[in-house]
């Protein structure tokens, strides 16, 4: 009696019905965790980039560097060429201290923008900042305890060509202190006053 590979597989399956079983379910299981998860991560993604475009006020393009630094005269050249009008921004990781009372908050975010930026953000008008100066937001003011006219030190990572983690950076300290006058705190939507 000759038997053909499909009566073997069906008994096979017959005499290992419960482990057969188990790994059926296992499968559904994780295909429908991984499924849930790719479909979840990519709704999650979508609805962050909306969040994110609704907050450039209408801005067209962002590009980022990432790690990496672009030099401020790349927006320069990008805005001849263009036609169109175009802000850089430093946008790093640092920390920040009271400089009065000494408390401070480690792992913030900083951006750097120069004078023409709040002219470009058409819904920051009313906002004005000199060399010397730094606006903070609420959340960061009420954990550093500072006021309006306070003074912040500010320490962040020298931009270089070179990225951080490549084999060539320099072994020295590669951080800034700057002593900034606080000049306004931002609500969520705009401004303190």
């Amino acid at each position: 009696m000759r038997l053909n590979i499909l009566h073997v597989a069906l008994r096979s399956i017959s005499h290992y019905r419960a482990s057969t079983i188990y790994q059926v379910l296992i499968i559904l299981a994780l295909s429908s965790i991984i499924t849930g998860s790719l479909l979840t991560g990519r709704s999650v993604r979508k609805s962050l980039a909306e969040k994110n475009i609704n907050k450039l006020y209408g801005t067209a393009y962002y590009i980022s560097a990432g790690n990496k630094y672009f030099p401020h005269s790349l927006s320069d050249r990008i805005e001849t060429i263009t036609g169109n009008g175009i802000e850089g921004i430093l946008e790093t990781d640092g920390w920040a201290t009271n400089f009065g009372t000494g408390t401070s908050a480690l792992d913030i975010q900083i951006y750097g923008v120069k004078d023409s930026f709040f002219q470009f953000n058409r819904k920051s008008d009313s906002l004005q900042i000199k060399k010397g100066e730094a606006i903070i937001n609420k959340r960061l003011a009420a954990q550093l305890g500072i006021n309006i006219r306070d003074d912040i030190v500010i320490r962040l990572p020298d931009p270089s060509d070179i990225p951080a983690e490549s084999p060539f950076t320099p072994e020295e300290d590669a951080y800034e202190s700057l002593v900034l006058n606080v000049v306004d705190i931002l609500e969520e939507g705009g401004p303190e006053h």
